[in-house]
Formats: C-alpha cells, sequence, structure tokens
C-alpha cells in the first residue's frame, strides 16, 4: 500500500495530492486493522486516482485542433469524459450523476465539475437557469455566496498596491 505522492502523481493543474494523500489516510486508518485491506484500500486508491484524472481531462476538453497535441488530446479522453459531457449537455451535473466515495469522503463531484464546465463554456445557462428557479434556497444562497466572495475580495483589493507601484517597489529594493 502506498500514500500520498508515493502512490501516484498527477499533472499540477489541479491541488489532488493533498486531498488524496488525507483521504488515502483516513481510508488506511480505519481499514488497517481489517481483513482485506490492502485489496480495499488499494482499489480505492486506484479509483481515486482514475476518478482525478478525468476531473483533470474535463479540463482539456477544446475545440482546438490546430496541432498534433490538440489533435490528441481530442481523441483519448477517456470514455467517462464524454459520456458526462453529452449527458450534462441534456442535465444539470448532480451528486447523483458519480459513485458514492468509500466512507462516505468528499471527492471529486458536481461541486468541482460545474465551475470548470462553465469556465470551459460547456455548461448550458439554460440548465444552470432551471436548476436555480428550481430551488429558491439554493439561488439565495448562491447570491449569497457571490455577494459575500466579491466583498470579501474588494476589501483585499483595496489593502494590495496597484500592479505598477508593486513592480516599481521591487525595482526600488534591488537598486538600494
Amino acid at each position: 500500500m502506498a500514500v500520498g505522492l508515493a502512490s501516484s502523481f498527477l499533472e499540477p493543474l489541479e491541488a489532488t495530492s493533498i486531498h488524496g494523500t488525507i483521504g488515502q489516510l483516513i481510508c488506511l486508518t480505519e481499514w488497517m486493522d481489517q481483513l482485506g485491506a490492502g485489496e480495499r484500500y488499494n482499489a480505492t486508491a486506484a479509483r481515486q486516482v482514475e476518478d482525478f484524472r478525468d476531473f483533470v481531462r474535463l479540463h482539456y476538453v477544446s475545440e482546438r485542433r490546430d496541432t498534433a497535441y490538440w489533435r490528441d488530446v481530442t481523441a483519448s479522453h477517456p470514455p467517462v469524459v464524454t459520456e458526462r459531457l453529452e449527458k450534462w449537455s441534456r442535465k444539470f451535473p448532480s451528486r447523483e450523476d458519480f459513485e458514492p466515495f468509500p466512507l462516505g469522503l468528499a471527492h471529486v463531484q458536481e461541486q468541482l465539475y460545474v465551475p470548470v464546465l462553465n469556465g470551459l463554456g460547456l455548461l448550458s445557462q439554460d440548465l444552470a437557469r432551471a436548476e436555480m428557479a428550481r430551488d429558491p434556497k439554493l439561488r439565495q444562497r448562491a447570491r449569497e455566496t457571490h455577494a459575500s466572495l466579491v466583498a470579501e475580495y474588494s476589501r483585499a483589493a483595496e489593502k494590495c498596491l496597484p500592479h505598477r507601484a508593486w513592480l516599481e517597489s521591487l525595482h526600488k529594493e534591488t537598486v538600494a
């Protein structure tokens, strides 16, 4: 049984290694004294890596075909990625689209997929509006969360130097 980066590594596009390590340690300590723990742990760790791979590969869904790299990427998405994209073209992503992770641990699910899909222009705005209309509490929570984040980031931005001033401050430090 391997844990953390000794068990796997995916590119650093998404910070999966810390989350993965914590999940692996929880599973390991929970199952350590049980018969068949090694097989169960290894199967869970393998699934975790495959789920992370599928999530990272979603970031590479693109209309680009201008280089051999992009043509190869497009032709080699894992089937689950293309199947989910097809499904989500008709239905808003939900928790039910993902197999529960052992021990009920938080994992790569809709809460991570939705922002990436939206950022890539792959989330139907009509489906998103329908999802928000379906649940007024969800819509209100989204509005409150958005307002809170905007306020927090605005307060932080007010404390920062403008970019030019910061660059000039670096130059002054190197000259001094």
